[in-house]
């Protein structure tokens, strides 16, 4: 091998290392987005800082994950056998996550339908991720492997109808046929929050960029993501001015932010901006650690919720700054008690948490 090849196969290797530096990072934050959209942290304070941080700017986070999960999954050949190894690690994070919030939901909810929400809507609020993940996956496998070009533009459809169906909700209204439609749909699944309408997506859009190998310069991604933001600033108060949502996860704007989002993240650059302090420990620990505050959170919301008048602390339940910083901590902590403790050979099993 040349001198030439050899530099380009270095340049590109770092570079590599660096645009997973950057999505483990951005990983670990979307997690605490995340939160804050179960915590809302600026409601004590303003209605509206609240409305734009949890409809919008924390909107972009379960997207990503999706595309991310599509980018590196199309890494290795789409083969049923890989298939079957991504699905079932899925099946197993959900699995145990669903065990460690049975006693939640059997103090908090009605436990009619129980098995039902498991399998259709997700076995707790935030679950749902898993099985969405499951049928993206799937769909993506189905459609993409051939025909990658016509897989996004069929899974954009799938979007669109779960956009109608979600936070355009309101604009049918009036229409009887469309409304029984939906809530025939909504009795089973209770939302288009779901892998057909939603995960699909951005998942095969991830997985067509990995083939794609399709790049951006950091600075026009960058300017392309603040215009993005702008878009969704707009179209969600605009959804609000209009009373037409059922809930803000799916809106269009979501695609070019989750995009640009990407692309300004594996952009190249100087690899010494992130090379320096992103050590490969680090990294491992960001991504694992987004799994586990994403599955921890809302477990120490309802407990803490639950105990808070009792162990003398209202503020916890009174303050939602306080609230989202104290569950952020806890969760961080139990992630990385996780971490160190599944390096012990009779605790190796922790590491199927995330």
């Amino acid at each position: 091998m040349d001198q030439t090849k050899k530099t380009q196969l270095h340049s590109d290797t770092l570079h590599r290392g660096q645009q997973y530096a950057s999505i483990d990072l951005a990983r670990f934050f979307c997690a605490l987005l995340v939160v804050a959209i179960h915590v809302r942290p600026l409601s004590t304070y303003t209605e509206l800082g609240n409305f734009l941080l949890d409809k919008g700017l924390c909107r972009i986070a379960v997207p990503f994950f999706f595309l991310v999960s599509g980018f590196f999954w199309a890494r290795k050949p789409t083969t049923l056998k890989s298939l079957g190894s991504f699905l079932w690690r899925i099946a197993l994070l959900y699995g145990l996550w669903t065990a460690i919030y049975y006693p939640v939901v059997l103090e908090s909810q009605d436990m009619t339908g129980y098995w039902r929400r498991v399998f259709l809507s997700g076995s707790y609020y935030h679950l749902w991720y898993y099985p969405a993940m499951f049928v993206a996956a799937i769909l993506t496998w189905l459609f993409f492997r051939k025909r990658g070009g016509a897989a996004v533009l069929l899974a954009l459809v799938c979007y669109f109808i779960g956009c109608m169906g979600e936070s355009y909700y309101g604009f049918f209204a009036n229409n009887v046929k469309i409304v029984e439609l939906a809530e025939a749909y909504f009795a089973l699944f209770w939302s288009t929050r779901s892998g057909l309408f939603f995960g699909f997506f951005f998942f095969v859009l991830g997985a067509y960029i990995q083939r794609a190998r399709w790049r951006m310069s950091r600075r026009k991604a960058a300017v392309a993501l603040i215009v993005s933001f702008g878009l969704m600033a707009v179209e969600i108060l605009t959804l609000r001015g209009f009373g037409a949502a059922k809930d803000y996860n799916l809106y269009f704007s979501l695609i070019p932010a989750t995009l640009f989002l990407f692309l300004w993240l594996t952009g190249r650059s100087d690899t010494s901006e992130t090379s320096a302090w992103m050590t490969p420990k680090l990294c491992g620990f960001c991504r694992k650690s987004s799994v586990l505050i994403y599955g921890i959170h809302l477990w120490f919301k309802y407990y803490g919720l639950k105990y808070a008048a009792e162990w003398g602390w209202p503020i916890f339940a009174e303050n939602s700054l306080v609230q989202y910083v104290v569950i952020c901590s806890l969760s961080l902590i139990f992630a990385a008690v996780i971490i160190a403790l599944q390096k012990l050979p009779f605790l190796k099993f922790l590491k199927y948490l995330y």
